[in-house]
């Protein structure tokens, strides 16, 4: 057969995936260098279980790819004496890259941060995790030489059961995302050289099983809190209250907080303003329950489990109930897909004027919910899309909007990236069209 331009054999090996990859490498050297050339077979390097075949095979991987970057994660938690060989071909490749995803065995710390003691100029995103011991190592920190200082792109860093040095890190100088944590059974000292590590810091993830605040933070650390931009806690649900409590929160834009208890939950929304806007969103496997303030945008948010909206179950929700908060309460948006797993926590002696209503499923055929959350006071009922344009049932709709309030007359209706389809006369007899958009 005529040999085809490198090109070609590039675009047909293109289809193939790793396994067939590694087939079509044992057929003769042509073969072997297009599919070692394919960007599928060195770029993206994941290693989750160890053997002298794999091992082989990563440093052929890593060596395949050249100068060019790539993205290596390492899930190794449990001893093997292929982890040390493993670790060590870090040192192949750290100038090259892009992201770097380590969970190990504490026992092989030392040893990792003498690899990592050299320039990873690509690296945008960064991660160790020694918590497999079930306990934070305090012997040795992090060296502050890490990357010798010579990591500009670096953006995120995530460090479980890490303890960080103490002062300046040039490597760390301009990352904004940060998380850290420790073992869910283990108390997390708030580490008071926080900010001098990360200066640049805007998005904070902490969690662990509790947080430990010793002494009282510097003022210029203070200062550093109080401008994050975005704070996600994940420690027990009566421990989480540190935050609001001794810690200066109130300025902060958003506020994430694991399933809390009431106290928690009461000290958060305090610190909005008036008049409440509220959110029930899926989140990955959660609930996220948010209460915004509608002049500021400051958000405090909870993340719930859904057996935690089972009747006589606790959720922050509660809050609710009490006394003068449902006056302040004038926006609820609830996503589709939750309606009937929440609508129930939503008391009917509300007085909601705003409901949004968030399509976040786009398959076809779609039907508006038909459990009943009662809105007596509703004013703009605003349907939106969280993907294509969909199409929803005049009737459909209009049967809705009465379960909402069957005596509430003159609801404008906005749509985004939603068509109502069907009786545009009886429609317009219930509703004000005032927007369209995305359409």
């Amino acid at each position: 057969m005529p040999r085809l331009p490198n090109e070609l054999w590039a675009g047909s090996f293109s289809f193939l995936d790793m396994p067939a990859l590694i087939v079509a490498s044992q057929v003769d050297k042509h073969w072997r260098a297009i599919a070692f050339d394919q960007p599928k077979f060195w770029r993206d390097i994941e290693i989750s279980a160890l053997s002298s075949g794999r091992l082989h095979l990563t440093e052929r991987r890593m060596r395949a790819g050249a100068d060019r970057p790539i993205n290596l994660d390492i899930n190794v938690p449990e001893q093997h004496p292929l982890v040390e060989p493993l670790l060590r071909l870090i040192s192949l490749s750290l100038h090259r890259m892009r992201s770097l995803r380590l969970c190990i065995s504490g026992i092989y710390f030392p040893l990792l941060c003498d690899l990592l003691c050299a320039p990873a100029p690509l690296l945008m995103h960064f991660r160790v995790d020694v918590s497999a011991d079930g306990r934070v190592s305090t012997d040795i920190p992090l060296p502050a030489a890490i990357f010798r200082g010579a990591s500009p792109l670096l953006q995120e860093v995530d460090l479980d059961s890490v303890t960080l040095p103490i002062g300046a890190v040039p490597a760390f100088q301009s990352v904004e995302l940060v998380r850290v944590a420790v073992p869910e059974d283990a108390w997390h000292e708030f580490p008071p050289q926080l900010f001098d590590v990360f200066p640049a810091v805007r998005s904070l993830y902490m969690y662990g099983g509790g947080l430990l605040i010793k002494e009282p933070l510097t003022p210029s650390a203070l200062a550093a809190f109080a401008q994050l931009d975005f704070l996600d806690v994940g420690y027990y649900e009566t421990e989480n209250i540190v935050f609001y409590r001794q810690l200066p929160t109130a300025c902060i834009r958003e506020i994430v907080a694991a399933h809390s208890d009431k106290d928690t939950v009461r000290a958060a929304v305090a610190q909005l303003d008036d008049a409440i806007y509220m959110v029930f969103a899926k989140v990955g496997p959660d609930i996220r329950v948010i209460f915004s303030s509608v002049t500021t945008g400051n958000a405090r948010g909870f993340a719930e489990e859904y057996s935690d909206f089972e009747r006589e179950s606790y959720n922050s929700t509660f809050i609710l109930g009490d006394p003068g908060f449902l006056d302040r309460l004038v926006t609820l948006r609830v996503a589709l897909s939750l309606w009937s797993t929440v609508c129930h926590t939503v008391p009917s002696s509300n007085r909601i004027t705003t409901l949004i209503l968030y399509l976040d499923d786009d398959s076809s055929g779609i039907r508006l919910p038909s459990a009943r959350l009662h809105c007596p006071e509703i004013r703009t009922l605003l349907l939106r899309s969280s993907g294509p344009v969909i199409a929803v049932d005049a009737d459909d709709l209009i049967a809705f909007s009465l379960r909402l309030g069957p005596h509430a007359h003159d609801v404008a209706l906005e749509l985004y990236r939603v068509i109502v389809q069907g009786d545009q006369v009886r429609l317009a007899s219930r509703f004000t069209l005032t927007g369209v958009q995305g359409v």
